[in-house]
């Protein structure tokens, strides 16, 4: 899904009137606090507009959070598409940096000031997530954001989660899946060695199970 920035956001209709399933009701939903958040949002206090890029899903609150600033918001919801390719078997003949074009295609003069990827690392293999960085390097600039939640528990959700911005500082976790599969838990070195241009400047382990990272392009 393509959006290129909230003023275009048009919600959805519902075309049925079916009641949720149980599944869906009992989705767990629990708001955190979220230090990284609470960096970016003074961040974007400075008098200047910013580019932003969030490859989750399109949220009305995460579009309503980022109207009240001086921003661009692109989004792109990458997973969607990313879980529906199998991007580097060798039988496909076609490099990373064409595959990611494909799958987030820019503008070629477009800079991102913050790059939102949220959980999607947990769902990537160490080259993807190296591939990534090096794709998203070419539409950044020196200063740019990337902030990325890592999962330090042993399993996470089958599918990652919605995250919907609930103010300056608290992040609403939106669970989209109650089938749990094994977690890489990432830890610092093995992330370092996929970052490319980019390096670690802040980081903090939460209570709930994950490891914010603010990610700063040199």
């Amino acid at each position: 899904m393509k959006i290129p920035n909230w003023f275009d956001f048009k919600k959805k209709t519902e075309t049925t009137e079916q009641p949720e399933s149980m599944e869906q009701e009992q989705r767990l939903v629990t708001i955190h606090r979220s230090p990284i958040l609470k960096l970016l949002s003074k961040r974007l206090e400075e008098d200047r507009k910013f580019e932003i890029l969030d490859i989750g899903p399109a949220l009305k609150e995460n579009i309503g959070f980022f109207s009240r600033y001086r921003c661009r918001l692109h989004i792109d919801d990458f997973y969607s598409s990313f879980r529906d390719f199998d991007f580097f078997a060798p039988a496909d003949e076609c490099s990373p940096d064409k595959l990611f074009s494909y799958l987030l295609p820019f503008n070629s003069d477009v800079r991102f000031d913050i790059i939102l990827l949220w959980d999607i690392l947990n769902y990537m293999k160490p080259d993807e997530i190296g591939n990534l960085f090096s794709y998203l390097s070419r539409f950044s600039q020196s200063g740019t954001n990337i902030f990325a939640m890592i999962y330090t528990r042993r399993e996470i959700p089958e599918v990652p989660t919605s995250f919907r911005i609930e103010d300056r500082e608290r992040i609403n976790y939106d669970s989209n899946s109650s089938i749990m599969k094994s977690c890489p838990r990432y830890e610092v070195p093995a992330l370092e060695k996929q970052l490319g241009n980019f390096g670690i400047t802040n980081s903090y382990l939460l209570r709930n199970g994950f490891k914010e990272y603010l990610f700063t392009r040199s």
